[in-house]
């Protein structure tokens, strides 16, 4: 069992490592919010024009950057992470590509370069968290609560223990019954015997 200064070594860096996975999520939040918003409104305007897919082109990867942003952090799924910048720069590329807008742009360079930082930064965390979570006390790392649940374990297992026992004591105590259980007496039924000797004196 740790100690206190293992549960608070783990626990402050429980800490730094879930305040990693929230600014990076805000980060993608606001940024990817930003230009999708900003390439709706420019497919609306451009609708007739031969630039709106490449408009719905930067909607759809700024989503898929938020998503795998948002979801490389908070399920730890590494390669999601490093998926997101990939495809930030997809969008960045697009929108160089177009007639897009000053803030549609430098949003979407921003993005990219934040894109990048944030997996530089999350996939550090992501190990540390990984490594957190076979630890003693995770999440809590709190004696209380670690010795908490450990009585509720016990308690339970001690509780299913006395279920089998209870269950086990009945099933031999049905057996028992069963043999005191005896069997019938019979009666045996004996031929009547006849007077041969005075049967032959009458003859």
């Amino acid at each position: 069992m740790e100690n206190t200064s293992d549960f608070y070594k783990n626990r402050s860096m429980l800490k730094k490592c879930e305040k990693v996975h929230n600014t990076v999520s805000k980060v993608y939040c606001v940024l990817c919010a930003l230009i999708m918003l900003a390439s709706f409104l420019m497919i609306v305007m451009s609708i007739s024009s031969g630039e709106v897919l490449k408009f719905a082109g930067i909607f759809l990867s700024a989503g898929a950057v938020w998503y795998l942003g948002v979801v490389g952090v908070y399920k730890k799924i590494d390669i999601f992470s490093l998926a997101a910048p990939a495809l930030a720069l997809i969008s960045l590329l697009l929108a160089k590509s177009v007639n897009a807008s000053f803030i549609m742009g430098a949003v979407s360079e921003l993005l990219f370069i934040a894109s990048v930082i944030c997996a530089v930064i999350s996939l550090p965390a992501n190990m540390k968290y990984r490594w957190l979570e076979q630890q003693y006390g995770f999440p809590y790392f709190n004696e209380r609560q670690t010795e908490h649940e450990l009585d509720m374990i016990q308690s339970d297992i001690k509780d299913r223990y006395a279920i089998e026992v209870e269950e086990i004591r009945k099933r031999n105590q049905g057996a028992g019954d069963m043999e005191e259980i005896s069997a019938p007496d019979t009666i045996a039924v004996r031929p009547q015997e006849t007077d041969r000797s005075g049967y032959m004196d009458e003859i």
